[in-house]
């Protein structure tokens, strides 16, 4: 086994780990095999909100918290539109932790003059997308003419 003898990746270890130096022993050693594993969010309640745009160019559904991180998990947005709508887009956007713009992360387009409903896209991220501060999560509609309305649900949870 490999012995680690850089104090500061042992600071960094306790520290991250949250290890208990009273408590628990603090490892110096790493084993042969690593195994590489996924971040367990899922330990924090997943919390869902959800709006509906009708006719409209956009809204917020949520400002993220000032006080707690806000990670994004998914999104699911849903559109119709009558027969005399053309070039209908609609989004959900956000604005990730240390970016100053908004990021469009689920989009559905639908471009026939037909009449259309349950259009439906669903984004699940791998891992959890950390969000600014006290920055809206919104729905946005564009369309040329006509009638259009979008339901859009954001899967996300806040950690102290």
């Amino acid at each position: 086994m490999a012995t680690i003898n850089n104090g500061d990746v042992i600071r960094n270890l306790i520290e991250q780990a949250k290890i208990q130096t009273s408590i628990d022993k603090v490892p110096t050693q790493l084993a042969e095999k690593i195994v590489p594993t996924l971040p367990i969010y899922n330990i924090y309640p997943i919390k869902i909100v959800a709006g509906l745009l009708s006719d409209s160019t956009g809204g917020a559904l949520m400002t993220t918290s000032t006080t707690k991180k806000t990670f994004i998990v998914g999104a699911t947005i849903s559109t119709s539109k009558d027969v005399n709508s053309t070039a209908v887009s609609s989004y959900i956007n956000c604005t990730p932790k240390g970016m100053t713009s908004n990021l469009n992360f689920c989009y559905l387009r639908f471009e026939p003059i037909t009449a259309a409903s349950g259009l439906t896209q669903t984004v699940m991220l791998p891992i959890p997308l950390e969000l600014q501060p006290n920055t809206a999560i919104a729905i946005n509609n564009s369309h040329a003419v006509a009638s259009i309305d979008s339901y859009g649900i954001v899967y996300y949870y806040e950690v102290d």
